[in-house]
C-alpha cells in the first residue's frame, strides 16, 4: 500500500508496550524480531509463573513474539 502510494523504503515495527506510550520499536523482520522478544521474555522471568515463562518463552523461539503486540508502526519515505 505504501509504495502503491509512491513511498519507498517503507518499515515496519511492532510497538511495545503500546503506541499510547511507546517504549520500544522493534523491527518486524523475523531475525530482529525474535532476538527482540526472546531478550523481553528472559528479562520478564521473574514476574512469570514457570509454566507461563515455559509457553512465551516457545513462542519466542518459534517467531511468534509479534502475536503479543497489538500495534504497528510503518515508516517510509516519498521522493521529492
Amino acid at each position: 500500500a505504501l509504495a502503491g502510494a509512491g513511498f519507498d523504503a517503507g518499515q515496519c515495527f511492532y510497538v511495545q508496550p503500546s503506541i499510547a506510550a511507546p517504549m520500544a520499536l522493534v523491527p518486524c523482520r523475523p531475525a530482529a524480531a525474535r532476538a527482540h522478544f526472546l531478550r523481553a521474555v528472559r528479562a520478564s522471568r521473574p514476574h512469570c509463573s514457570g509454566l507461563g515463562y515455559a509457553a512465551r518463552l516457545v513462542l519466542a523461539w518459534a517467531g511468534l513474539g509479534g502475536i503479543f503486540q497489538q500495534q504497528l508502526f510503518f515508516w517510509a519515505r516519498k521522493p521529492c
